[in-house]
């Protein structure tokens, strides 16, 4: 019995605790392995314009994992948009010089389909180079469109 519980484990471990199977996982990395343009127009979307100060990105991105300090969970369902929702983050971090709030979902980031959970931190960690950039989010059921100016 141990035996097989201990296989149990280890097998959902290795799937990321996922009920799919490794088939299942197969189709879903080549379904959203490629870079994709989130579709939609974002031209009638709320807007909100956030000035970030390079100096502070800089100094958050400086601190050792500074990028790992958030939690993100996905959201299952029957689009072919994956969503994940922000469930925390490290308060005084690089994260909340973005107007991000725990609840959010993201959906793309400058317009790219967020289609794994490792691409948002990496993103984060790219705008020290960047002069503008966006995050298309969900916030209370209404889809947001922030809008960066890094200087």
């Amino acid at each position: 019995m141990k035996i097989i519980l201990l296989a149990i484990l280890i097998a959902s471990i290795s799937v990321g605790c996922s009920s799919k199977t490794p088939k299942d996982l197969t189709k879903e990395i080549n379904k959203y392995g490629e870079r994709k343009y989130y579709s939609n127009s974002l031209d009638s979307l709320p807007q909100k314009s956030i000035v970030i100060k390079k100096i502070e990105l800089d100094k958050q991105l400086s601190i050792p994992n500074a990028t790992s300090r958030i939690r993100l969970v996905e959201l299952i369902t029957s689009s072919e948009v994956p969503r994940y929702r922000i469930m925390g983050f490290d308060k005084k971090g690089v994260y909340s010089l973005f107007g991000l709030e725990a609840g959010d979902y993201i959906l793309a980031a400058n317009n790219f389909i967020i289609h794994n959970r490792e691409l948002f931190p990496e993103f984060i960690t790219l705008l020290s180079n960047e002069k503008t950039a966006s995050i298309h989010l969900l916030r209370n059921n209404k889809e947001l469109l922030l809008m960066y100016s890094i200087d």
